[in-house]
This record gives structure tokens, sequence and C-alpha cells, in this order.
């Protein structure tokens, strides 16, 4: 066996061999295909060896295996790459059936994250044992993204636990804790890393050790195949908030399931043909271009400043605890990071510990020190002393230029000189906010959008005054909270905000025009956008969106609709207060009946004509900001269209789609022009 580069071999007592798993290039141990012909390469000679066992693990302590390198996926996902696609999943079919068939007990050590390709190698081993931290989970979010990996993994899941318990693992929002991973029969064991090992090798050596291990498969769920209606039936009432891509790569696997359970290789040969036309597919290219664009901008950025080289702040100090200062402490102290809080309204402030407490619960569940030792980490600043001491100074209150002016001014004064001063502003530019600061070289915008997108992005926005220096410090400080920065040139609205109203603001002027805003509702959700614009109305709160409404309308020109002045002059303020556009209990949506059958009618407007106006005054506005500059590449837009509007991703934003349907208009009338060529020919001979 030539030199390895992913793997270490070791044989040790009992001809027991460890295999540990180091794949140098990814952080994430995602894999690629060299790592697939070397594992194959590896299992071959250990099944030559006759051992009496094979241990796989990982040489990181936080992770096992993921998914698959991001250079890699994308050669695969690119236009006219359907073979390669192909060998790679045949590849990795090869290598999960060699190791299903090696002629020894083989047991997979999970310590860290497993997800992905990981997923489908530790199920083709016998025996799975989890070490039992929190940083082990287990998850599957290539189904999210349109596409699964294709070794076999979705008919080997099934097979061991059951189509409805593969089905919840496959759609849970969150991933699997070790707990949740052996009740539902993931895995076979939870041990701490000592104990793990000893295990592993007594499974191996004492076979008979391995009969009452936890999860066994109900009888009536071994019965394959069951009727497909029964299997869809099931699947359709679990998934009523899956997204399209999400129910394609489901669908292919219950299709795959229903025709070839029973016969092993053939279900994994399906497997690899579905997952190439998944991953061949214009949605799922689009989802994966998206992601793409964030990997690349952190990419981007590491390469820029390595760790070495990047502003750590020890003290983050936030002013405002609404609804985007609580949202920011929170960020900051999941990363460790000392805050302070400061609100001028103490009342305010008082019941900031008790939603701090509800939401570390639910990060740490049945972890009190790790809840005790995040809220330790905050100080309710009722004096405003953290200004004084702080590395990074956070403005987060509510959208008032004035207000924000005079706090700004204070904040220049009374900080450190080398801290940097963050305002959260959604839509009011930075040359505005600093036009009476001493130093507004210091001031940087950071727009995170609401806490109901919780976007992996944010705006960086950058005025013609900002230093450097404190750019960077801004720009390390949004990837310390795990928040991938977006350059944004300072403008009325920014990106963000800007596009977000435009696409709220039509559907007002179309309820406004008679439309019903559940025909509105409706007709945005069926061209898959992420979020329904009343229900987001009333999500973010009517006051804040006349707010930035206003802002936009003083310096854009824009209309601002009549009917969220009314609403919000009837005190009518949205989900939290219990009404705004609908009517909410106990932060549910009320049912309003004829709302409900007014939708059944068929004299309703058409749904197309109303997908139009929003579609092309999301694209128009989309290409204003672009003319304008206020980001540098089309990329960034689509970008930011998919994450704070809810653009469906797998249209790849509005100016990729834009691009898309210019393709297919120009195609389909070169086909015209060839049928009509075709035909004269025909008639005149």
């Amino acid at each position: 066996m030539s030199s390895l580069q992913y793997f270490r071999v070791k044989r040790r007592a009992g001809d027991v061999v460890w295999l540990t798993i180091t794949i140098p290039e990814s952080e994430q141990h995602e894999i690629n295909a060299a790592f697939l012909y070397e594992f194959i390469e590896v299992l071959g000679s250990i099944q030559d060896q006759g051992v009496s066992g094979l241990i796989l693990r990982s040489a990181r302590p936080e992770v096992f295996l993921t998914g698959i390198q991001a250079d890699t996926l994308s050669l695969l996902s690119n236009e006219g790459a359907k073979q390669k696609a192909q060998g790679f999943f045949t590849l990795g079919g090869q290598l999960c059936q060699n190791l299903q068939n090696m002629t020894c007990p083989t047991v997979a050590i999970i310590d860290g994250a497993c997800s992905g390709a990981g997923i489908e190698i530790m199920v083709a081993c016998d025996y799975r044992i989890l070490i039992d931290k929190g940083s082990t989970r287990l998850s599957y979010p290539e189904v999210d993204d349109g596409y699964h990996i294709g070794f076999g993994g979705l008919s080997r899941l099934i097979d061991q636990i059951g189509f409805d318990n593969t089905l919840d693992f496959l759609v849970a929002p969150h991933s699997y804790d070790v707990e949740t991973a052996v009740r539902s029969g993931l895995a076979d064991a939870v041990e701490p890393l000592h104990k793990a090992k000893w295990l592993a090798r007594q499974w191996i050596l004492y076979p008979d050790s391995t009969d009452d291990l936890g999860y066994q498969l109900p009888n009536s769920e071994r019965i394959l195949p069951p009727s497909l209606i029964v299997a869809k039936s099931s699947f359709n009432g679990r998934l009523n908030n899956a997204s399209a891509l999400e129910l394609n790569v489901l669908e292919a696997m219950i299709d795959t399931w229903t025709a070839y359970a029973g016969e092993e290789l053939e279900a994994q040969q399906e497997e690899i043909k579905t997952a190439t036309a998944l991953l061949s597919s214009k949605p799922t290219q689009n989802k994966l271009y998206i992601k793409h664009l964030l990997a690349t901008l952190k990419q981007e950025y590491v390469q820029a400043y390595p760790i070495e080289q990047r502003s750590i702040p020890q003290h983050i100090h936030i002013i405002g605890s609404g609804t985007i200062g609580k949202y920011m402490t929170k960020l900051c102290v999941l990363q460790g990071l000392k805050v302070s809080l400061y609100d001028v309204r103490h009342a305010a402030l008082a019941s900031v510990p008790h939603e701090m407490y509800a939401f570390f619960k639910s990060v740490y569940p049945d972890r009190p020190l790790r809840i005790q030792q995040a809220l330790d980490t905050i100080i309710l600043d009722v004096h405003n002393a953290g200004v004084k001491q702080a590395d990074i100074v956070v403005e987060a209150i509510q959208e008032d230029k004035h207000a924000k002016l005079s706090l700004l001014l204070e904040v220049d004064k009374k900080s450190k000189p080398d801290a940097c001063i963050i305002t959260s502003t959604a839509c009011l530019p930075l040359d505005e906010l600093s036009q009476d600061m001493l130093h507004p070289e210091r001031l940087v915008g950071l727009n995170m959008g609401h806490p109901l997108f919780d976007a992996p992005c944010a705006e960086l926005i950058i005025s013609n005054c900002v230093s450097a220096e404190k750019l960077e410090q801004a720009e390390s400080f949004a990837y310390l909270i795990e928040k991938t920065p977006i350059p944004i040139k300072s403008s009325a609205g920014f990106l963000s905000s800007r596009l977000l109203m435009a696409y709220l603001t039509e559907s007002l002027m179309l309820h406004q025009s008679g439309i019903s805003k559940t025909d509105i509702d409706q007709a945005a959700l069926a061209m898959d956008m992420t979020y329904p614009p009343f229900e987001l109305l009333d999500e973010l709160g009517l006051e804040e969106c006349l707010k930035v409404s206003e802002a936009l309308s003083d310096r854009l020109g824009y209309d601002i609709p009549k009917l969220l002045m009314e609403k919000v002059g009837k005190g009518l303020k949205g989900k939290h207060s219990g009404e705004g556009f609908y009517t909410y209990k106990n932060g549910e949506k009320q049912t309003n009946i004829l709302e409900s059958i007014r939708h059944k009618l068929p004299w309703r407007v058409d749904e197309k004509s109303i997908q139009t106006r929003l579609l092309e005054r999301l694209i128009n506005e989309s290409r204003e900001c672009l003319n304008l500059g206020i980001v540098e590449h089309a990329d960034l837009i689509d970008l930011i269209t998919v994450i704070f509007v809810g653009f469906s991703a797998s249209k790849g934003g509005t100016l990729s789609y834009l691009d898309s349907y210019k393709k297919v208009a120009a195609q389909q009338a070169q086909a015209a022009k060839t049928v009509a060529k075709e035909t004269s020919k025909t008639e005149a001979e």
C-alpha cells in the first residue's frame, strides 16, 4: 500500500486495526475524490490481512466526517458535469459497499460533528458509538440543499431504523444530539471517549456482547416494501413545512425504497442515479450557488486575515435592549464574549435575564452550569459605564435619526479612543449619522436584519470616511459572532432593507388596490418566497416597518403605503401586540373564516398577476441597486435577496433568476425562428 494522505493505520492487540481519518485541507473533514480512492485502497489492504476487526475514528476531536469539499461540489454541480457527478457517487457507493462487506466486524466511533458523507460511511459500519459530549451531533443538511450524497446510505438507513425514523432525521430542523440519535437507532451506544475505545474493542473480540444493543427495529417496520400509497401518505403528512428542494429528495428516496426494497444492490445503484439527477438540476445548482457565495466570502477573509492577525475584542458594550440589542447579546455570549447591556428604560433591562435564561436553556439543555456561565458574561449596565471600557460599542436603539445622532456623539466622546463604534441601523446613511461625531472614521454599520431571518451573514456598511483599521475591527467582530459580512456602500436603505421594503411595499399597494392579503400571501408562497408579506409585516412590527418606509420615502421618493400608516395610527403593531394585518392569540395566527373561504373561490384574483408584480418590483429594485454601485457584484445582490428578503434560493436570487429567464426566452425565440424557417421551407417545396 502506497504512502497515505488521509489515514493512519495501526494494528494493535487482538489483531484489531485502528483506522484514523485526517483530512488536512478541510477543518470540517469534508471529503473529495482522492479521499474516496485512498479509503477503498486502505480497506482492500486491511481485508487481505485477515484482521479480527476494524475501528474507524477521526483525528479531529470535534468532527468525524461531514459533507463534500466546496471545490469538489462546485465541480460536480456545474452545468455539463453530470458524468463527473455520477462517477463520484459511484466511487462513494463502491467504498460504502466494500465497508459493509468487510469480513471482520467494523465499528465507527463518532467524536464531534457527523453529517452528509459521514452519515453514509457511518451506516455502512456494523456498529456505531457516539462520544458523550455536546459537540457530537448528527445531521443530513444536503437534503435541504436539494440532493443527497448517493453512496447508498438512505437505503441503509431505512433498512436499519425504518422509514419514519429516517424521514424524521432527514427533515429535522436541528441536528440530532447523542440521546436523540441513539433513541432513533442511528447509533448503538453513547459513551465517554475512554470507554468508547474499550467498548469498540470488546464488540470486535467478543461478538456475543452486542446481542442486546439499544434500538431494535419493530418487526412491522421490517416488512418491505410497504404500499407506495401508504409511504407517500406518511411522507406528505409529516412535511407540511418542507421546501420544494427537500420534497424532491424525499420523493426520490421513497420511489427508490418502494421499487427496490429487499434488492440492496439495485437500490444503491438507483441512489447513484437519483443523486446525480438531483445535483444536476437547476434548482439545486442555484441553491449551491448561494452557499458557494457565502463560502467564498469567508474564505477570502480567512486568507486576508490569518488567525494571529485578527482583532479579537474582549468587551462588547451594547446600547439598547430591544429586539436587535438582545439578539446581538445572545450572539456575543455564544462566542464567550463579555457583554454589557445598557438601556435608558430600566424596566426593559429588567426583562432581559428571564429571556436570556430561556434562550440559553434551549441551547444548553440539561447543562445548568453552562447556562450559568453564559448568564455570568452578561452585565446589566444601568449607568452606561461599559461605554468607557468596551473595545466595541454597538448602538442598537430604535430607527430614529435624531436619537441616533445624539447617542453616537455621546459614545464618540465617552468611549476609548481606539474603540470601534458600530451602528445597527437598517436604513439610515452613515454619513448622516456621523455628521456630529468628532471621529466619524470610527463609525461602521452592521445590519444583521431581524432575528427572524437568523441570517448567516450581515451587511457591513461602509461610509466615505471610515478608517481601514475600524473596518477590519468590525469585519472581525462579524466573523466572531458567525455573521459573514457583505460589504455595502452606505446609502439610503443600504441593500437588504431597500429590497425587503420593495417587496413589502408592493404587497401593500396590491392590497390597497382591493386584492385580499390572503391571496397575496398565498401567491408569494406559491412562487417559493420564504416569508409571505403580510405575515412578515406583522412579525417585523408595523411601527418599525413604517419608520423604515418613512426614511426611504424622504431619501428615495418612495410612496408610503397609506394602509400601513392607518394600521399604525390605530395602534395595531403586529404579531407581538396581538393584532396587525392578522389577529394573533398566544403568538399563533388566528384563522379568518371569510378569508379562508374567499381564497378557495374560483373568481379570486389571478395568482400569476400578483406574482408578476412582486417579481418585477424586486428585480427592478435589484437592478437599480447594482447600477448605483451599492455593491460591487451582482452575486451579492442575489445573496441578499435570498437571505434577507426570502427570495427562492432554488431560483438563485433576483438577478440570477432574471439571467435564466432571459436565456430561456432567447432559446424559445430561437426555436420559434427555426420552426418558422422549416415551415416556410416546407411550404415553398
